[in-house]
């Protein structure tokens, strides 16, 4: 019974206060909200761009492993230890392949434009 009382003693002055607050704002007393007032647009900084990116290649490179295996009828092992983590090794070496592909695609090119063919 206390918990009922206050209950609808909170969701009183919820609804009192939210009137209050749109009369002072000058807008219509209405039920609906036009738009979204919480919706906030995330700002990409170039860490949060690079981190997408990386996820996204390791993601890719690991289900090209993964879906190769499984044609060829190789099974890996489903866990390795390392001291006293537990690493997926097919996720492990695709985050390490995709963290380190643009260095080896940068020192390729970067040969290439050395050597000429």
């Amino acid at each position: 019974m206390v918990t009922a009382v206050v209950f609808f003693a909170l969701l009183g002055l919820f609804m009192f206060l939210r009137f209050r607050d749109r009369e002072k704002r000058g807008t219509p007393l209405t039920w609906h909200r036009n738009g979204n007032m919480w919706e906030v647009d995330p700002r990409k900084t170039p860490f949060s761009e690079a981190l997408g990116t990386l996820i996204g290649n390791a993601g890719g490179i690991y289900l090209s492993v993964v879906l190769m295996l499984t044609f060829v009828g190789i099974d890996p092992p489903a866990r390795i230890t390392l001291g006293t983590m537990e690493l997926e090794p097919l996720a492990s070496a695709a985050i390490v392949l995709a963290a380190v592909q643009p260095a080896v695609l940068g020192l390729v090119q970067g040969i290439g434009k050395r050597v000429r063919f």
